[in-house]
């Protein structure tokens, strides 16, 4: 049976499926963050530039999105282990790591931490390893499905999510919720003296298939946290994750998303643009924030709002994408943030016949999953 090599195709994660296409928040937590509310509110009716305060906080985030990559044992000390644009530096002082979990292949890893910088709790996300063969089998199961009942009750059958992206969240799902929980009903100890702190808020980062993942972990703690405490996605280098019921309703979720739903595209990416729009169709939630080539930041507000204006992802061809701007923000580099977990990148193999369904479906309790995430439990 022919295959097809990692190392022979560009950005594999993203560009295989184009082979294989199958048919209220509170007002007080609101106020004390540093979002300039006016110009992205402004979106709505034009493209806007992002201020600089904001971008500067988002770009914290974005930081906190490249450790998705780092060895278990850097992020249980927060010590990322790499000399320049350094992550676990970048975020800043006072990060405490809570929970972690993910073998950085069918299980990517992700970890928990609280910030006391920002008075929030940070939930990250990995992207996809190319180095893995489950971590790519992951972005090919495009097939859209109900979403998990178990971890999302009563919501409409018309809201469908891409497969592999549903199932990934399961697994993670349960240990994330618990220990966000816990940091936000019992504070977090901050120094030797026993001081607690309590965060303010939730906050939800990852890249490419981490972006994804991070979308559904959002709205999963939004369903189920105190409709008091405020939960934020940003996403970085975000695919479509679901159709158009889906869209419609995470911006709900997550109102409002000029607040708490943003996405950062940068350059011509083309990730954003994927899965490819046939069979059903797919759609992006969110507020785009799009970074052109003088790194200017720009509000693109919602996905109807484009008017496909060459500043946003939805005004630029087929022909203008460039693969390579998915792995950068700024030019910092996403995914070779941190020392990997293999120092050998191995050759990977991808079949040409992908199963149409793997294992798991919208009736899959996630409670099953022995991923328990919490630090005390790791084993040296």
């Amino acid at each position: 049976m022919s295959h097809l090599t990692f190392r022979s195709t560009i950005a594999l994660s993203f560009c295989v499926p184009l082979l294989f296409i199958s048919p209220a928040t509170a007002l007080p937590s609101l106020l004390s963050r540093p979002w300039n509310t006016t110009s992205a509110l402004s979106a709505r009716g034009a493209i806007v530039p992002v201020p600089p305060e904001t971008v500067a906080r988002v770009m914290e985030y974005v930081h906190f999105s490249r450790t998705g990559y780092c060895k278990p044992e850097n992020i249980e000390t927060w010590n990322c282990g790499v000399v320049v644009l350094d992550p676990c530096e970048k975020t800043g002082p006072g990060v405490i790591p809570l929970a972690l979990g993910g073998d950085g292949n069918g299980k990517p890893d992700w970890h928990v931490v609280y910030s006391s910088k920002m008075s929030s709790v940070v939930v990250v996300h990995q992207g996809t390893d190319r180095r893995h063969f489950k971590s790519v089998l992951i972005d090919l199961e495009i097939g859209q499905g109900r979403m998990n009942k178990h971890l999302f009750p009563n919501l409409d059958s018309s809201i469908k999510i891409h497969k592999g992206f549903r199932d990934v969240h399961a697994i993670s799902a349960k240990p994330i919720l618990e220990a966000v929980r816990k940091a936000l009903d019992e504070g977090v100890i901050v120094d030797y003296s026993g001081r607690r702190e309590f965060p303010r808020d939730v906050v939800v980062t990852g890249y490419s298939l981490g972006a994804a993942t991070s979308v559904l972990s959002a709205l999963h703690l939004r369903v189920h946290l105190d409709p008091l405490i405020r939960v934020v996605s940003v996403s970085v280098g975000t695919p479509m994750v679901g159709n158009r019921a889906f869209a419609r309703w995470a911006d709900q979720a997550l109102h409002p998303p000029e607040l708490n739903n943003i996405r950062v595209v940068n350059g011509k990416d083309w990730v954003p643009r994927l899965p490819v729009r046939v069979g059903p169709a797919w759609y992006q939630c969110g507020v785009e924030y799009h970074i052109d080539a003088e790194n200017t930041w720009w509000n693109c507000g919602l996905v109807h709002n484009y008017h496909h204006d060459d500043r946003c992802s939805y005004g630029y061809t087929l022909q203008t994408m460039e693969g390579s701007a998915h792995h950068f923000v700024e030019n910092i580099s996403m995914n070779h943030a941190c020392v990997a977990r293999d120092e050998e990148e191995p050759e990977v193999e991808i079949p040409r016949d992908i199963p149409a369904d793997a294992p798991g479906d919208d009736d899959t309790d996630p409670t099953s999953s022995t991923d328990t995430g919490d630090l005390s439990e790791k084993s040296d």
